[in-house]
């Protein structure tokens, strides 16, 4: 027979042990690495400025902080996605020296998978998405960053 202290101590331990599998089971966000869109921002380097993600319906799945040429955004979105970058400040090559930009805006097409999520954003890139325009097809968005490659001297890859 179990006394009052007893009962008392597995209370505790039953209270605790469903506190834990709460906590286990929150909504909170994952720091796992496949949570995120990262890459690169290159207009000579782009130092300053916000990136976003959109699904092809321009819903927004996130956006996130240029810091010296990179970005990364939090989501766990996979399939085909719009990038946008606004670049406020970048290092331009051929003056030589960081420019102030008034929301300069480059943006690239690509398709995020849970071993892919590298979306870099160059000229190169945002030729292509100006190239298909608005697509909700994914072979239109890998074969207009195939072909704006092919036209820039790039054989062979995808410029995102």
């Amino acid at each position: 027979m179990i006394d009052k202290k007893q009962s008392s101590l597995v209370r505790i331990g039953l209270a605790t042990s469903i506190a834990i599998l709460l906590l286990g089971c929150s909504n909170r966000p994952s720091t796992d690495i496949s949570r995120v869109i990262t890459g690169d921002v290159g207009k000579g380097k782009a130092l300053l400025g916000i990136v976003s993600a959109y699904d092809l319906d321009n819903h927004l799945l996130g956006t996130g902080a240029i810091n010296n040429g990179h970005y990364t955004i939090e989501s766990d979105y996979k399939g085909p996605v719009k990038i946008v970058a606004t670049i406020t400040k970048y290092h331009d090559e051929m003056l030589k020296k960081d420019v102030v930009a008034n929301n300069l805006q480059m943006g690239a097409y690509s398709t995020v998978s849970g071993d892919d999520r590298i979306v870099n954003i160059t000229p190169i890139t945002e030729a292509a998405l100006r190239f298909v325009g608005d697509t909700k097809n994914p072979s239109d968005i890998k074969a207009a960053n195939h072909y704006i490659a092919q036209l820039s001297g790039l054989k062979d890859t995808d410029p995102t």
